[in-house]
């Protein structure tokens, strides 16, 4: 009889894990579903202003990015500077002309080399960057642009531009459901004014997962180019 008890306590216990393992089986499934991004540690943000070149087509097109590492991310006056050579404190303004999205390679881009700008920021500190807060950019001054080489160095001087705005709030890291904010930013180039931000800006943090060193100038550049396209794709 006691056999019998413990015969049938055994295979109770094995039900009831049975049945857990099916629960946890379709949690996996509800997990597969979710297009929620999973949660990350932000290294970096960036303000992209996007400009199809030419209008009406999703794979080429221009845009601005002002890339910066998450400490520099302040309400009040902030510097351009490309002076670490590991990049981890550069903050980037560049410019990217005709951005082949299918291909990953543009015409040609541009990067700043000084220059002031200033943020307004909902609050300080690292809780400024929550998605849904407030930020402001402005930059009233033009600053001197020299054309981004192949190896990441910069070569001729385009001259000075790079002037504008942006109005908006903090997208969720890693989703393509970004918040659209307001504002453009000019380039003059070969003596016309070049808009960026015609068809959408946005202001988005982002993870830097390079296994052994920060991610370069130009990846950085591109990888903002890539998330405007799969905006402009939705």
């Amino acid at each position: 009889m006691a056999r019998t008890r413990t015969l049938r306590a055994s295979l109770f216990v094995l039900a009831l894990l049975s049945l857990s393992g099916i629960a946890a089986c379709s949690g996996d499934d509800d997990d597969d579903d979710d297009n929620t991004p999973a949660p990350i540690t932000p290294t970096g943000c960036q303000i992209v202003w996007v400009t199809r070149d030419p209008p009406g087509q999703t794979d080429r097109f221009d845009y601005y990015v002002v890339d910066a590492p998450v400490g520099s991310w302040e309400s009040g006056d902030e510097g351009y500077f490309i002076g670490d050579p590991t990049g981890v404190a550069n903050v980037t303004g560049a410019w990217v002309d005709d951005y082949d999205l299918v291909d990953r390679e543009w015409v040609q881009a541009a990067v700043a080399t000084s220059g002031v700008f200033s943020l307004v920021l909902g609050t300080s500190g690292v809780a400024a960057l929550e998605p849904g807060l407030p930020v402001e950019f402005a930059d009233s001054v033009e600053q001197a642009y020299f054309l981004l080489g192949s190896n990441d160095e910069l070569t001729v001087s385009i001259g000075d531009a790079g002037t504008g705005t942006f109005d908006g709030e903090w997208s969720t890291p890693g989703s393509p459901d970004v918040e659209e904010g307001s504002g453009t930013i000019t380039i003059a180039y070969l003596g016309s004014d070049l808009t960026l931000g015609v068809d959408v800006a946005f202001a988005q943090c982002y993870e830097d997962t390079a296994a052994f060193a920060p991610a370069s100038r130009t990846a950085k550049i591109k990888n903002a180019g890539d998330r405007a396209g799969a905006l402009l794709r939705r």
